[in-house]
């Protein structure tokens, strides 16, 4: 008689979670993925600062709320539009703050998988994950031009650098702030060079190159360089 009772009782128990279960996945199920939800890391090896990065998209209306719940279940995002006369916002990009110390960075973002959540203006409800690692990729060496080369003659300039085995790609740019004009690549691993057309170069100005370099994860690692072209 016990022996039943029991056995009663386990069924009732197996029915009642599988019932549970089956709640949780159709209301998981109620949610739309995100076009865009990420998180990464990155890095200024030359200023020697980093920062975490938030995007996030959804669908073609734009949303008037917004939560991102970080691994150990804190919120860092609580975005609100609550008039809805308005069109709410379609994209973010979101940047943390950009200290020296990388620890405290890493210590407010830890690693792990982020909860974003989302609701449009029509109430489409968004829901996705994003994994954040600390891990990146090794700071990129530049070969040509050294650091404050001058005399850089005014023609086709040739960046050149050591390849770094794991940059999944690599971020160029180039800029001039007098005249304000930049130059921007996104290179696939297998490059160590880039050509800055001569057009692009004018006598007597100093110019900056950053190039990252970016991890399979999407973190980034910055270095910076500058040089300064002849005179006329």
């Amino acid at each position: 008689m016990n022996r039943q009772i029991i056995i009663v009782l386990s069924a009732n128990i197996l029915l009642g979670t599988s019932s549970l279960l089956s709640a949780q996945d159709k209301k998981a199920s109620s949610y739309e993925h995100f076009d865009k939800a990420e998180i990464y890391f990155e890095q200024n090896t030359t200023d020697g600062d980093a920062e975490v990065v938030i995007k996030a998209k959804a669908g073609k209306d734009g949303m008037t709320k917004l939560k991102v719940i970080t691994p150990d279940g804190r919120t860092i995002v609580d975005f609100n539009s609550p008039d809805p006369t308005t069109m709410g916002i379609r994209q973010f990009h979101l940047e943390s703050p950009e200290p020296e110390d990388i620890e405290a960075v890493k210590k407010a973002f830890p690693e792990g998988i982020y909860k974003f959540f989302g609701t449009t203006t029509d109430g489409e409800e968004y829901m996705d994950e994003a994994a954040l690692s600390h891990a990146l990729p090794t700071p990129i060496a530049i070969k040509y031009p050294a650091d404050k080369s001058e005399d850089i003659p005014t023609k086709d300039l040739e960046i050149t650098w050591e390849p770094i085995e794991n940059a999944e790609v690599y971020l160029i740019e180039v800029e001039q702030d007098d005249l304000d004009i930049k130059v921007e690549a996104k290179l696939s691993n297998s490059e160590t060079s880039f050509s800055v057309p001569a057009k692009f170069l004018h006598p007597d100005l100093e110019y900056k190159i950053v190039i990252g370099a970016e991890s399979v994860k999407g973190n980034l690692n910055f270095v910076e360089t500058s040089f300064t072209t002849a005179k006329e």
